[in-house]
């Protein structure tokens, strides 16, 4: 059941940085960071629980961070390229 946990945590995570860069807003950020935080929790608990194959559950993990920690970031940087225009 967590397997089916993190499994739609990390895909719910993946479509919202998505969607989330198209239309930033600082609560959609806020959701972002998260939908990422409980897909790294449930992650961890189950490595922890089950630590067969940490090499592939790596390199797997880092790709799903490293796409959606840079499209959050990109959005940050999308609103205050916006706030900085504005002043």
């Amino acid at each position: 059941m967590l397997l089916l946990t993190h499994i739609l945590i990390a895909l719910s995570s993946l479509l919202f940085t998505t969607y989330l860069y198209f239309k930033p807003s600082k609560a959609k950020i806020y959701a972002s960071y998260s939908l990422i935080g409980l897909t790294l929790g449930t992650g961890t608990i189950l490595i922890l629980l089950h630590p067969a194959s940490l090499s592939k559950t790596w390199t797997s993990g880092l790709l799903y961070f490293a796409f959606t920690i840079s499209g959050t970031i990109a959005a940050q940087y999308k609103i205050a390229k916006v706030t900085i225009s504005k002043d």
